[in-house]
């Protein structure tokens, strides 16, 4: 990757006729590359859209699949059914949170290079995102806060949010669907410790799906 001072060194050796266009080009670059990250900032937002809408479906899922199993006078075909359903969650936020961080990886990407190669060309002062790290540096959370400025976001906030957000929805699903399972073992006859072993392989497979989430969510900048 070439360095700045490589940037700066190819342009002032350019051929003076040749320098307008090389203004223009990194100009378009500059539209394209910005315009490429309001298009994935879009597509991570559209991301977290799906986790609720798939936490909605997981959700009625499970209603359901209790509702029908008091419906027909089976309550551990309702129970196991809901544990299931519950359990599948994990599964389905690893998929959208990868989808999720591929996207601010791309959104880190491109973020570097406008600012680190190209802002660098532009006249003093006129690169954002150059001049929004100088001004709103990233502040400690506590200790010291207040030398910084009032606009100036807390640090990792993104990526603590993110795992937060998977901490609260993949522990709420463990919670309900483990509840659910043992209540079928509990008061279920002994036929049901062999749904159960199929259960508790759900279970570790949703408790990997959580780990690996979490391993996934970095917020590399």
């Amino acid at each position: 990757m070439p360095s700045r001072d490589d940037l700066y060194k190819s342009l002032d050796d350019l051929p003076a006729e040749h320098r307008p266009f090389a203004q223009e080009l990194i100009l378009a670059q500059y539209q394209r590359l910005t315009g490429e990250i309001t298009q994935q900032i879009n597509r991570r937002e559209s991301v977290t859209t799906q986790v609720f809408a798939a936490l909605g479906s997981v959700f009625t899922m499970t209603v359901l699949a209790f509702t029908a199993g008091q419906w027909v006078k089976q309550p551990l075909i309702g129970l196991y059914g809901a544990s299931i359903a519950a359990l599948i969650l994990p599964v389905l936020l690893l998929f959208l949170f990868a989808k999720y961080e591929h996207a601010d990886l791309r959104i880190g990407q491109l973020a570097y290079w406008v600012r680190d190669q190209i802002e660098p060309l532009m006249p003093d002062g006129m690169g954002w995102d150059s001049r929004r790290r100088e001004h709103f540096p990233a502040r400690p959370w506590l200790r010291g806060s207040q030398q910084y400025p009032a606009l100036a976001q807390p640090r990792n906030l993104q990526l603590w949010a993110t795992r937060a957000l998977v901490c609260a929805l993949d522990g709420l699903a463990l919670s309900v669907g483990i509840s659910a399972l043992t209540a079928t073992l509990v008061i279920g006859p002994w036929w049901t410790w062999l749904a159960g072993t199929a259960g508790l392989a759900l279970v570790l497979t949703s408790a990997t799906a959580s780990v690996v989430t979490l391993a996934l969510t970095r917020h590399s900048r």
